[in-house]
């Protein structure tokens, strides 16, 4: 073998070496940037609000939510039987002291108040697959110039909107749309946001429950035990194990 020749070689075993190296990072940067985000759970929420109010008295609102799974793959939307889907208000007050001819007054989601679960008839959503729900509440706060909602789902991972509509005297209807915000969590933060939306599910219940009604008013009454034992930070396995006996016997008590 010839010099000349071992430097055609080299040469065109180098030009191969580059095409199939283009080849390679062409088909990564597919998986990684198309394939991958397609496979990715990814859910679509919307929010249509209508709220009707005279003067002195309280407010009327309906709250329709949406779900919608814009990826590929099924998302699940409860574990071991217990909802996973979980909704939040908070009331948005004008200050009459503030000077300010601007103020935030929108509140952090630790701030908010359970509203209960919702989606509860669905185990699962799957791909391109839109589901719904409607509550219904008064709204008897005159100093109440909004109001914000939170609506949180944990599977595999948290997903989240957080929306706001003004509050006024007459009738209001408002829609709000908004892809998923995703982020990690922990075992005990799925938990207690599950028991604090079961326990207001199982207090509403109190009013139209008949065989049950003592041990659900025992499960009501263990689960405000656990939530104000456990206010002041993560727990252990054992008292994730608890909750979730909790919110068990709050459902099955509730129906």
């Amino acid at each position: 073998m010839t010099w000349e020749f071992a430097e055609q070689i080299a040469k065109i075993f180098q030009s191969v070496s580059a095409g199939l190296a283009i080849v390679v990072g062409g088909i990564w940067g597919y998986f990684k940037f198309v394939r991958f985000r397609t496979l990715k759970p990814r859910l679509e929420f919307a929010f249509d609000f209508n709220h009707a109010r005279a003067r002195g008295a309280a407010g009327v609102a309906v709250l329709t939510l949406k779900l919608r799974n814009i990826g590929n793959t099924k998302v699940e939307l409860r574990e071991d039987g217990r909802p996973r889907c979980h909704l939040s208000y908070g009331l948005l007050t004008a200050d009459a002291g503030s000077s300010d001819r601007f103020s935030l007054v929108s509140l952090p989601t630790r701030l908010l108040s359970p509203l209960g679960n919702v989606f509860v008839q669905h185990k699962w959503i799957e791909p391109s697959e839109t589901i719904d729900d409607v509550k219904v509440f008064f709204i008897r706060d005159d100093s109440a110039r909004a109001v914000q909602f939170e609506l949180e789902i944990y599977g595999i991972h948290r997903w989240s909107a957080a929306v706001a509509f003004p509050l006024a005297p007459g009738q209001l209807e408002s829609e709000a749309t908004s892809e998923d915000e995703q982020d990690d969590y922990e075992a005990w933060e799925a938990a207690r946001k599950g028991l604090q939306n079961s326990l207001v599910d199982a207090e509403r219940a109190l009013s139209w429950v008949t065989q049950g009604k003592k041990q659900l008013e025992d499960f009501i009454a263990r689960a405000h035990g656990l939530l104000a034992a456990t206010a002041s930070g993560p727990s252990d396995a054992t008292t994730i194990a608890e909750a979730q006996r909790l919110i068990d016997g709050l459902i099955k008590y509730s129906r």
